[in-house]
């Protein structure tokens, strides 16, 4: 799935890009004990691709936190953030159908 950020919004990925930073993306909710979960960063498109991998498998729901950093005298909104490209699959590759990608947004 891909995170889109708004204007003034961006994720570290200073150690190894655009793979991000530790603690930028983690799996929670459904996901929680993932074997692998992997955020990579687009500056120049200001997105964040999301990967995760279970091999239990991932209820329908959350599945992951991204922390991402807000710029001096920006103010987002929940509106301001968007999702797409979901890509479901299960342990033999096959596509999962009938998903479609959403989020919510906490802005402290």
């Amino acid at each position: 799935m891909t995170l889109h950020l708004p204007a003034g919004i961006s994720v570290k990925a200073s150690q190894s890009a655009p793979q991000t930073d530790p603690g930028v993306v983690a799996a929670s909710g459904n996901a929680a004990g993932a074997e692998l979960v992997i955020g990579t960063y687009s500056a120049a498109n200001n997105t964040v691709s999301l990967s995760v991998i279970k091999s239990s498998g991932i209820a329908v729901g959350e599945f992951a936190t991204v922390n991402c950093d807000i710029a001096a005298g920006v103010f987002p909104a929940s509106g301001d953030f968007s999702v797409s490209n979901l890509t479901a699959v299960d342990s033999n590759g096959a596509a999962v159908t009938g998903l479609t990608a959403s989020f919510s947004a906490t802005i402290n």
